[in-house]
């Protein structure tokens, strides 16, 4: 996510680059694969899925640990046939939301969100023998918030009236 792989802080409003890459190291190539990038922003959504840019045009698909994009030889046609020293890199950007898209959300639950980030690669192919998915290093991105705190002192009669402020 934007270039590291490294977990970070983002900040509403920003724009998140995610890059993928799938290289074959082997001597043998590799028939059907299927890429995932998995995004889940809890406990708050706070992606703005209606904004997403992909050039390869993956699928979007909701499930029980957040979204998914899909990206499959249909998509991305390398991915049909991943020949030995060849590699894919699919990037795609995803924008976060902005404050007025938030401004009514409860603070504390907003403030702990977080975003889990990974992506999986399903190998199928014409061979019968169930290969298990290559899985990356998750990243998780939290929400930064702004805080701007400022203390004064004020003076009062007894009466509630105010008199002034200025240091104690």
């Amino acid at each position: 996510v934007n270039g590291s792989s490294e977990n970070k802080t983002v900040e509403l409003g920003n724009i998140l680059t995610y890059s993928v890459v799938v290289k074959n190291n082997g001597n043998k190539a590799y028939n059907d694969l299927e890429v995932k990038a998995i995004l889940d922003s809890s406990p708050f959504d706070i992606i703005d899925w209606e904004k997403i840019f992909d050039d390869n045009f993956g699928q979007i698909k909701k499930t029980n640990k957040g979204k998914e994009i899909i990206w499959t030889g249909d998509d991305i046609d390398k991915l049909s046939k991943l020949k030995p020293g060849k590699e894919v890199m699919i990037s795609f950007t995803v924008p976060i939301k902005s404050y007025e898209q938030v401004k009514d959300a409860n603070a504390e639950t907003l403030g702990d969100t977080k975003i889990f980030n990974s992506a999986e690669i399903h190998i199928g192919g014409e061979s019968n023998v169930e290969i298990p998915p290559l899985k990356s290093n998750p990243v998780t991105l939290n929400l930064t918030s702004n805080l701007d705190l400022e203390a004064k002192a004020l003076y009062y009669y007894d009466d509630g009236t105010p008199i002034g402020y200025g240091p104690y």
